[in-house]
């Protein structure tokens, strides 16, 4: 407009549009009466910005009855206060005065514009995109522009029945464009940098300009039930996702009779489920969740997180004091001054966090003797498992050859009518765990797939890794770099889209240091402290090794029932008076064959340990190459809040500040035996260099 003001152009082939502006910003700052006020302001005459307004658009779509008053023309106009600040006083419609907050008659929209989504011949396999076997044309976007640039650059692929295709990761992602309007069939697939989804898709058919279906994502699983979401509801957007809501089968057959249900989706309750109970249905959710709502009627967010908080979220405030949130700490850097990971068990509204779950608050100690508890564990934690078998994709299982994960590995077995698929990772030379998961899943009747790693594999993927989590602590890290890499080869090897994982039970019922608990009550105090904080080590491990690699995980020990059970028996019990630690778990499995013996009463190693005593050596040994003592003790005095205190967590630190600068208090500190015991002060997290770490490692 203000070229056209500068250079006096002729105005009367012109009309204003409102096309792509936002519905918040014509909301707040008006609509075609916006348009007229700023033409006026920068100097165009108000008569010509009138006629901008009203005749010439109708013109320009043969609106004839429109766009002036006069004899056989719809009456259609609006009062004005004064033509210098243009403020409509009134509106008019066809002769009717409109009275301002009139509750509006919407009339039913008509067929023809409902059903305008046409696609036919749509299926999850022309989502492939076969490698061109050199560089491939990737649209990458650039950060804060509308534009993209066409490069040409090497991307990630694997290699199936002897073809070579794109396969999605955290930096490269995939994108189609469907035609929709004529059923032509017609689709094109081709790759996108710079997204940032992991682990779904988004598809929107309000694309410009040609209001094509367009779908992005990191799986092709994800982005086809996207693109068929939009054929079935005729446009709009869809975002697919991997949050999972247990037994939402339940919750709406309560809801049936005042909401009618359009798809098998478990999170298509959530929203009812609002609408009916408000923030109480957090309290409802058996469920591993992070969500926003936006509450229209009082145009709020809503924020909420399990009580565990298995799945990630983040927030912070931005410059104008504004609460921001996301899933990935890493997009509020630039944001947010400080990022904080949303409290677990807690909703936010109204500007507060409020407490919905405390998952480690006891009100009564279970009373059970010892066989009843073992009996009830058992029958809980079957029933945490069988829940996270259901799936509309194909479930594997992380088996470390462990009690935790072979228990998780057993039970499913013997749900599951065919074999079920399990991993393990080791390295090279020395995996501990490597013999016990083999001998595990023979005993189980598994299709078992070992993932071998060399010292290369670990060095080359520690910053990777650490970029991932978000955090600097030690055997965060150490156990991640065995994870992360055994979901990569099963995101790019398999088909597997869901893993089951043996997460939290030590934290439950027991780490070797936690031998030295000196009281009942002392254990279970640290218990509580651990079950908290487990969203910023070992579940953030979990979720973030796997997600990345397009892979949703499920955590059979964080059933919530099954929680609240253990966290409520007598302390007494669950300490380790048997010479033998998480004796509770194990009792309650030695009827009935689950395991083999040796392996149900196999001695506590600690992952990172498990998958070779000579990863965590390797990566020390590559620490201290790092720094002279000199140059180690001067560049950790840098850091005030958790300094490090060894080579090895130095470089961690100094690799997290790279992606998160400033950002360490999104930790609660450094795990570590809780060195107020006695046989507990020591400087390393290994169980290696506990008194007895016994035949741990053998």
């Amino acid at each position: 407009m203000k070229g056209i003001v500068e250079h006096h152009t002729d105005t009367s082939g012109f009309c204003f549009c409102t096309d792509d502006k936002h519905i918040e910003e014509i909301r707040k700052e008006g609509h075609i009466n916006y348009n007229v006020k700023r033409a006026v302001q920068l100097g165009l005459p108000v008569e010509k910005a009138l006629q901008m307004a009203t005749i010439q658009p109708a013109r320009c779509y043969g609106l004839y009855r429109l766009g002036m008053i006069a004899p056989g023309r719809q009456a259609d106009f609006v009062i004005l206060d004064n033509v210098t600040d243009l403020n409509v006083v009134d509106v008019y419609h066809c002769g009717k005065k409109i009275i301002k907050d009139e509750k509006a008659e919407l009339k039913p929209c008509p067929p023809y514009l409902k059903n305008t989504v046409h696609v036919s011949g749509f299926s999850e396999e022309r989502l492939k995109l076969k490698h061109p076997g050199t560089k491939a044309r990737v649209i990458q976007m650039l950060e804060k522009q509308i534009v993209t640039k066409d490069v040409l650059e090497e991307v990630p692929w694997i290699e199936r029945d002897g073809e070579k295709y794109f396969a999605p990761d955290g930096e490269y992602q995939k994108i189609a464009v469907i035609e929709r309007h004529k059923n032509t069939g017609k689709m094109g697939v081709g790759i996108v940098k710079g997204y940032g989804i992991h682990g779904g898709a988004i598809a929107s058919s309000v694309s410009h300009d040609s209001h094509n279906i367009i779908v992005v994502g990191d799986n092709d699983r994800d982005m086809a039930i996207a693109v068929k979401e939009m054929m079935r509801t005729q446009g709009g957007y869809t975002l697919v996702c991997n949050g999972e809501i247990f037994g939402f089968e339940r919750l709406r057959e309560s809801l049936s009779d005042r909401y009618t249900f359009q798809s098998d989706s478990d999170c298509e309750v959530l929203l009812p489920l609002y609408e009916t109970y408000g923030t109480e249905m957090f309290r409802m959710l058996d469920a591993e969740f992070a969500c926003i709502i936006y509450d229209g009627k009082t145009q709020e967010y809503i924020a909420a997180r399990d009580p565990i908080g298995i799945r990630p979220l983040y927030y912070g405030y931005d410059k104008k004091g504004i609460i921001v949130f996301a899933s990935e700490a890493k997009n509020l850097i630039g944001l947010c001054e400080k990022i904080r990971p949303f409290p677990p068990g807690h909703y936010y509204k109204d500007g507060e966090f409020v407490c919905y779950c405390e998952i480690t608050k006891v009100d009564e100690i279970c009373q059970d003797d010892l066989e009843q508890v073992c009996a009830n564990i058992r029958e809980k934690l079957v029933t945490g498992i069988e829940k996270r078998l259901v799936a509309d994709a194909k479930v594997g299982f992380l088996l470390s050859g462990g009690l935790d994960s072979s228990l998780v590995c057993a039970v499913a077995a013997r749900k599951s009518k065919t074999p079920i698929r399990t991993f393990a990772i080791g390295m090279q030379k020395d995996a501990i765990d490597l013999k016990y998961a083999k001998e595990v899943a023979d005993y189980i009747g598994s299709e078992h797939t070992e993932v071998i790693i060399t010292k290369e594999d670990v060095l080359s993927a520690l910053e990777d890794v650490i970029g991932l989590l978000g955090t600097f602590d030690i055997t965060t890290i150490r156990a991640s770099i065995g994870m992360y890499l055994v979901c990569k080869a099963i995101h790019e090897q398999t088909d597997i889209r869901v893993l089951l994982t043996g997460e939290i039970s030590d934290e439950l019922f027991g780490y070797k240091y936690t031998d030295f608990a000196p009281s009942a009550q002392a254990f279970q105090k640290e218990s509580e402290k651990r079950v908290r904080e487990l969203h910023m080590y070992d579940v953030l491990r979990a979720d973030r090794c796997i997600s990345v690699n397009s892979l949703e995980a499920r955590v059979p020990f964080g059933d919530l029932d099954f929680v609240r059970y253990v966290m409520a028996i007598d302390p007494e019990k669950k300490q380790n008076v048997y010479r033998k630690g998480k004796y509770l778990l194990r009792h309650a499995f030695e009827k009935g064959d689950y395991l083999p013996e040796h392996i149900l009463w196999r001695e506590k190693a600690a992952f990172s340990d498990a998958v070779g005593h000579s990863m965590v050596d390797d990566l020390k040994e590559y620490a201290d190459t790092c720094y002279t003592e000199e140059a180690f003790e001067k560049e950790r005095q840098k850091y005030t809040y958790a300094q490090p205190f060894t080579k090895e967590s130095l470089l961690y630190r100094e690799i997290f500040e790279k992606y998160y600068p400033g950002q360490a208090e999104m930790i609660a500190g450094f795990w570590m035996p809780n060195q107020e015991w006695e046989g507990c002060d020591v400087t390393d997290p290994s169980a290696r260099v506990l008194a007895n770490y016994g035949a741990s490692g053998e």
